[in-house]
């Protein structure tokens, strides 16, 4: 493993073997691929990938996760230039300490100094940093002489970088963020109600934004995570689409068992925000608590809505059946699914859920809403989705749904050895390293394979 020591101050220069633990590299494209299995490759075949993981770090979930672990898996058979914001780049290092990475190159990039004040907007500084980093990652590009170009993180649909512009097949995602959040549940979003409304807007003009609609024409494949995603890039590219979840998870070797006396328990995990739905949550165990049910709900997490979740839980009466955590570390997730006996999820807006797959390998039945991401990773082998027609309608049927969960321990654990399956045979890290070697040994021998192809860890 090598990794760079770039910034926003050295952006402007030439790349060359005098930078601190970059390079020098053999220039121009490697090998490529023979025809067969691209998994047989010998090492001098290795195909040279960079791998935009704006958002990449060890031991997370969310974007951070994604990037991290698609490194893990593209590794195993290529050669993976790994272009990420400096912030990362202490914990990143931290871990190679004690777990390098071989055939990884981190190269790290920070936006000059005049333009971090625009870091406020977590939007506009990944947009700004976007676009900055063209020069750098050109200049890297005719050095190194890359095979494939593969745009990870963030993984929004409305922003895809401007590596297309590059020398080399681009691949473009997974892709996520088509969905738009239910109507019927405006009120959980509060104030911000209008704000979503204009970001759902923004998507139905996804057309009108020229960096998406020529990174979508330039694309040699382009991966979407979710239907709703699906159908909005559909229209807009004749490329080739592959439908395939942005994340997965490990499935832990061992997974506690609950006794059947002990007090039923739902958790629920995320950030305090809007889109997450946490205040539906608390209206779920309002409900329950109104029905007379014995439960307790443990919600893990941080973010802006955590103080008013707490003042909410009081005011509700819900001290002696609600409990927030506060912030849990990747590591703490683990325990938090197993002293539960099912998973809520209750998010408003999201591309998939790392949670719910966290939950279904950790053997846990998950009741959820039906719709976006969640809905296609969930059957009703291993959860509740619940339909959204009014927000009182959703409170009662997830009420419901957990009430009669409560009540059938056998069918708990019926489902949870279900979705344990489920993950195994669809979201397990190992098969984003051969979704990617099949899209990469297309895309370098400018393959074609027919639209909406179902591939290894399909949605």
């Amino acid at each position: 493993m090598k990794s760079s020591r770039l910034s926003g101050a050295s952006w402007r220069g030439e790349l060359s073997p005098a930078i601190e633990g970059v390079g020098p590299w053999p220039s121009g494209p490697s090998r490529k691929l023979a025809e067969g299995n691209p998994q047989t490759m010998e090492p001098q075949e290795r195909l040279k990938i960079l791998l935009c993981a704006y958002a990449c770090e060890p031991h997370r979930g969310s974007e951070e996760g994604v990037g991290w672990n698609w490194t893990l898996q593209l590794m195993r058979e290529h050669e993976v230039w790994v272009l990420s914001w400096s912030k990362y780049r202490e914990l990143i290092e931290r871990e190679l300490e004690t777990s390098p990475l071989p055939h990884v190159h981190f190269v790290y990039y920070d936006m000059p100094s005049w333009l971090k004040p625009f870091g406020r907007s977590e939007r506009l500084y990944y947009t700004l940093w976007q676009l900055a980093v063209l020069p750098f990652a050109r200049r890297l590009h005719r050095q190194v002489g890359f095979d494939v170009i593969h745009q990870l993180t963030y993984t929004t649909v409305e922003m895809p970088g401007m590596l297309w512009t590059l020398d080399a097949p681009f691949v473009w995602g997974p892709v996520g963020g088509g969905q738009v959040p239910p109507p019927a549940l405006k009120s959980y979003f509060r104030s911000i109600w209008l704000v979503e409304l204009g970001r759902a807007l923004r998507k139905q003009f996804l057309r009108l934004n020229p960096l998406v609609s020529m990174a979508a024409r330039r694309a040699a494949c382009i991966l979407v995570a979710n239907q709703d995603t699906y159908r909005l890039v559909e229209s807009l590219t004749s490329v080739p689409l592959v439908k395939a979840s942005e994340t997965a998870v490990r499935l832990p070797s061992d997974v506690a068992d609950r006794a059947e006396d002990e007090i039923f328990t739902i958790t629920w995990w995320g950030h305090f925000i809007p889109r997450k739905g946490p205040l539906l949550a608390l209206d779920v165990a309002a409900e329950l608590r109104q029905r007379g049910a014995r439960f307790q709900l443990l919600m893990g997490g941080v973010g802006p809505w955590k103080g008013l979740v707490d003042r909410r839980i009081v005011a509700m009466g819900l001290k002696d059946n609600v409990k927030t955590l506060g912030y849990l570390t990747f590591e703490e997730m683990g325990p938090l699914y197993d002293n539960g006996d099912v998973f809520l999820f209750t998010s408003l807006q999201d591309t998939s859920g790392n949670v719910v797959l966290e939950a279904m390998s950790h053997a846990r039945p998950v009741v959820s809403l039906d719709h976006q991401g969640a809905a296609e990773m969930l059957t009703e082998e291993c959860g509740i989705k619940v339909p959204i027609l009014t927000k009182q309608q959703v409170v009662e049927d997830m009420a419901t749904a957990l009430q009669d969960l409560s009540r059938d321990p056998v069918r708990r654990r019926r489902m949870g050895k279900a979705g344990r399956r489920r993950v195994a045979e669809h979201y397990d890290w190992d098969q984003k390293r051969e979704i990617a070697a099949q899209i990469y040994a297309a895309a370098v021998r400018g393959d074609t394979p027919s639209r909406a192809r179902e591939t290894v860890g399909a949605v």
